[in-house]
């Protein structure tokens, strides 16, 4: 074994100017950039919209055929999201090099693994590593992994302190809390309200009349399938096939759809399964939806203060339905405990999570455009008492997320560079 002097000696000759060829060096930085800019993108696009992320981790647990608390799924998808943005911005910096390193690689002897299994078993239409960000295929998933894999691999076995960090090991601290805070204050909101900046089909502002007008007319749409359920059993039925009463309405099927057809295809059904989307959104008129992807029991505590809302949108003229993601069986269950005071209507709840996250949210339309919506648990409870008339619901600015979210990233990186800026005035002290 070497003795500490014989180490120390090594350690200086190691950081002699030249000693490596510079091409190590560059080599170094660019699995850095390679390794590190992914996981920070993945872990960025996770965290801004974390029911995204939800969803994509219940659809695996789905596929599993494994039933686990949605509680438990929220912390882990945060923590996940957190640690990827964390060992990015560590591996792009060059900050905790050994301990970022290896986490990345532990990340990656599961996730490697994992997307073989996708690419050939293609259990879910597309991973979700850049949530709906960046929508990659299973294959596309894998190639990416195998080369986040082999820059890791590189930076291993070349030796990751060959290259210069950033930040110097007494200020890292400082940089690694300031981008937990940052990627934490995006997951708190885009949990608790909506995300900050919002990838899906349907933003603020889009006309959502006009998109129904157009499925409903588009000759793409004959080619939908609609699914049935008897007996335990799903069937799938065309337009022109559809099936006798005796079968319950489940869902619609847009997968023989081609994209450009399928992503704005959104309907609203009736228990008779007819979808009367272009007919209930309406180009006039003020439309309030109550969007429940999922029923069960997490609405009840809010149905009161949802059947509040109901009567004054009522009262002043307006129209108020609930969108339920779930067969009409089941919404007639729900309803019996939720109790709400206005028109239940079924949807697939793939696409009511496209439309508005959260496991109760609210769209607000006016002249079939959206206005805001947000999660009923962002409205407080004076929110009634405070807004008595429709009118001052159409007033409320959508929240400005493009706008907070640019002030938060602008401060996040303005800190960073303070904080770098630390290692200058080390330099120019020892000078």
């Amino acid at each position: 074994m070497k003795s500490d002097e014989a180490r120390a000696t090594a350690a200086k000759t190691e950081n002699r100017p030249g000693f490596f060829h510079g091409g190590i060096v560059w080599l170094l930085w660019l699995c850095r950039i390679i390794a590190g800019g992914a996981f920070v993108v993945s872990g960025w696009s996770k965290s801004i919209d974390p029911w995204g992320f939800i969803y994509k981790i219940e659809d695996y647990l789905a596929v599993w055929q494994i039933n686990e608390p949605r509680e438990l799924i929220l912390c882990g998808a945060v923590a996940l999201s957190t640690v990827e943005f964390l060992t990015g911005v560590c591996l792009l910096c060059g900050m905790l090099r050994r301990t970022a390193a290896w986490t990345a690689t532990a990340i990656m002897a599961f996730m490697l693994p994992l997307s073989v299994y996708i690419a050939v078993a293609n259990p879910v239409s597309d991973c979700g590593c850049f949530g709906d960000f960046w929508v990659i295929s299973n294959t596309a998933t894998l190639v990416k992994n195998i080369i986040i894999s082999a820059a890791l691999a590189t930076m291993l076995f070349i030796g990751n302190r060959r290259a210069a960090c950033l930040f110097r090991p007494a200020i890292q601290w400082i940089a690694v809390t300031l981008s937990a805070i940052y990627i934490l204050t995006l997951a708190v909101y885009g949990y608790n309200v909506q995300p900050l900046i919002d990838f899906r089909p349907y933003p603020t502002g889009t006309d959502l009349a006009a998109e129904m007008a157009k499925a409903d007319s588009s000759d793409d749409a004959d080619g939908i399938l609609f699914v049935y359920s008897k007996n335990g059993a799903e069937q799938s039925f065309t337009i022109d096939n559809l099936p006798d009463s005796s079968w319950t309405f489940v869902r619609r099927d847009l997968s023989s759809l081609p994209i450009a057809a399928s992503s704005k295809a959104f309907g609203i059904y009736d228990s008779e399964g007819d979808d009367l989307g272009s007919e209930l959104i309406q180009p006039q008129g003020t439309t309030v939806l109550v969007v429940v992807a999922d029923p069960g029991l997490h609405y009840l505590s809010r149905s009161r203060f949802v059947n509040e809302v109901a009567a004054i949108v009522k009262a002043d003229g307006g129209d108020i339905i609930g969108l339920v993601g779930a067969p009409r069986q089941v919404i007639e269950q729900w309803a019996d405990l939720a109790l709400p005071d206005f028109d239940v209507f079924s949807a697939d709840d793939t696409e009511l999570k496209s439309l508005v996250r959260g496991d109760a949210a609210m769209v607000l339309l006016h002249n079939g455009k959206i206005v805001w919506k947000r999660t009923v648990g962002s409205l407080d409870a004076d929110f009634t008492s405070s807004h008595p008339h429709l009118d001052s619901y159409i007033a409320m600015e959508a929240p400005d997320s493009g706008r907070l979210f640019l002030q938060l990233t602008l401060a996040y990186m303005a800190l960073m560079l303070i904080t770098a800026g630390l290692n200058l005035i080390r330099m120019k002290h020892k000078a």
